[in-house]
């Protein structure tokens, strides 16, 4: 009697464990594939320039009019040296966190419910670190929008 009773428990147990690999395996290869969403050259076809700025806004003209390059290993503005080179191993990406407030222009331009569907990128160390310090590596993806927080200003780029 004892073994049936375990034959249907191991009946019972066996198709979960099947499903909780299936489902671990979809979204590691889906936080994969959303990380490639961002790889390549995005051009800049939209921007705000309020805020505290850490650039003049020669400068920020200069980054407006740069393609921003993100690769594998590192980001950088194209043929402008006014951002560094942000060299990181991963991104984390999560998604926007509508309960807390950072004051970035974003939070008054979309709703709430807006945010909630936007992604967040932050390029990380081998470690889990944030990993970049040039005041422009703050990601957010919308939809095929790019939006690039960069020295207080907002950038919103679309991939070329």
């Amino acid at each position: 009697m004892k073994i049936n009773n375990f034959k249907q428990l191991i009946r019972k147990i066996i198709p979960v464990v099947v499903l909780f690999i299936f489902v671990s395996c979809y979204f590691q290869t889906e936080t994969k594939n959303r990380s490639d969403l961002i790889y390549g050259k995005w051009k800049c076809v939209k921007h705000d320039y309020g805020g505290f700025n850490s650039f003049t806004f020669e400068q920020a003209e200069a980054i407006r009019k740069s393609i921003l390059n993100i690769e594998k290993n590192k980001i950088f503005y194209m043929n402008n040296s006014t951002v560094g080179v942000c060299e990181y191993s991963k991104f984390i990406i999560s998604n926007w966190d509508t309960t807390l407030y950072t004051g970035l222009i974003i939070e008054f331009r979309y709703t709430k419910k807006e945010l909630s569907k936007i992604q967040v990128f932050n390029p990380v160390d081998e470690k889990g670190n944030f990993a970049c310090y040039n005041d422009c590596a703050k990601f957010f993806l919308k939809q095929d929008t790019l939006i690039n927080v960069c020295g207080g200003y907002t950038f919103y780029l679309i991939k070329e």
